[in-house]
């Protein structure tokens, strides 16, 4: 390797240096130059927590996301929740002329899908939650901004909040007296809207997309797919490669990231959570009670995790199932709506 090349490596080294020391306030940031020359390196574009700063960078600078990042790439952006979220580009130009679809890498958190009904007059919804997705409680925390407590307003009349002291979320963790301070984690009506995490620029700028999805099945004019508007968004059946169609999104399945890991966040809660049912990391033979709770929603060691899809479930007439991928990487189409340890996986489009 010449000098001229040994000098270019390194001065690109240091200028990533800064980056991830200094951030937005770092000289490279605020150079358009520096950040040109990082644009068009393969090593600072293959460094998910340096891609995140050279996408909002491309934001700033109105250019083309699609011109410099590839498949596969991954992007790691701080979260004030969930720590760094890793994100994998998932689609280019699919979900709009020069834009970027992604999704979370791993499982970010457990959360119900929708909360119980307070309607005594269905047994279903009241035991189980709505399958809606359009007016699911899911739908409404990814894409707030909103304080604690703030980003859930009702959809119709029987429509409840994720709480579980009050029994809208479903699973035997929270009918015990032994719960633990951490099972709020699953109470998510008490947390932020997941966009308020993120830093502003990056929220603000991811786009509005609109996705077909099932219907609620008591509509009465037969519509079998209804379109909904948001930021943030659970994939379905049909994107991924599980349904009877072709995959929106074939590199997912073509990647193998059907199957998804637990992010630190997750690994720690459910560490948290073992701790308090009095068992501990290292206890052989020991069943901890969220194994039993949880079942097949998991691998034995929790590594990875079932996760939540936009759809209803099918092969039965239901107004509570909705799809879900399993650990393995196949559909599940039977998960009650309220099954609050179902794990989430969101996806944008930059």
């Amino acid at each position: 390797m010449t000098k001229s090349r040994v000098y270019i490596a390194d001065k690109i080294y240091q200028l990533m240096d800064d980056l991830l020391n200094n951030g937005f306030n770092s000289y490279t940031f605020n150079n358009t130059g520096l950040m040109d020359s990082l644009l068009v390196s393969e090593v600072a574009l293959k460094t998910p927590r340096v891609a995140y700063y050279l996408l909002i960078y491309v934001f700033k600078s109105n250019k083309k996301p699609t011109e410099y990042f590839s498949l596969g790439d991954k992007i790691i952006t701080p979260h004030d929740e969930f720590g760094d979220v890793s994100w994998i580009i998932i689609g280019k130009g699919i979900d709009g002329a020069d834009r970027l679809t992604l999704l979370s890498e791993e499982v970010i958190t457990l959360r119900c899908f929708d909360a119980k009904e307070d309607d005594k007059t269905d047994i279903d919804r009241l035991s189980y939650g709505n399958n809606h997705y359009k007016n699911s409680c899911l739908l409404q925390y990814l894409n707030s901004f909103s304080l604690p407590g703030r980003w859930w307003t009702s959809k119709y009349q029987y429509d409840r909040q994720p709480h579980s002291t009050e029994s809208y979320i479903e699973g035997d963790l929270f009918n015990t007296s032994t719960v633990s301070s951490y099972s709020e984690d699953f109470n998510y009506i008490n947390k932020a809207g997941f966009l308020r995490g993120f830093d502003y620029v990056f929220a603000e700028n991811l786009k509005q997309v609109i996705k077909e999805t099932t219907a609620n099945m008591e509509r009465t004019d037969d519509a079998t797919q209804e379109s909904v508007q948001s930021k943030v968004f659970m994939l379905s059946k049909n994107e991924i490669g599980l349904g009877s169609v072709a995959a929106t999104y074939p590199y997912i399945k073509e990647a193998g990231l059907l199957v998804a890991n637990s992010s630190k966040h997750l690994k720690k809660l459910l560490n948290n959570l073992r701790s308090s049912q009095g068992y501990t990391p290292t206890q052989e033979n020991s069943k901890p009670y969220y194994d039993n709770v949880y079942g097949e929603f998991a691998d034995t060691n929790q590594r990875t995790w079932a996760w939540w899809l936009r759809n209803q479930g099918e092969t039965v007439v239901s107004k509570t199932y909705v799809d879900a991928v399993t650990p393995e990487g196949k559909l599940y189409m039977k998960i009650h709506a309220a099954f609050a340890t179902m794990g989430i996986r969101p996806a944008i489009v930059v």
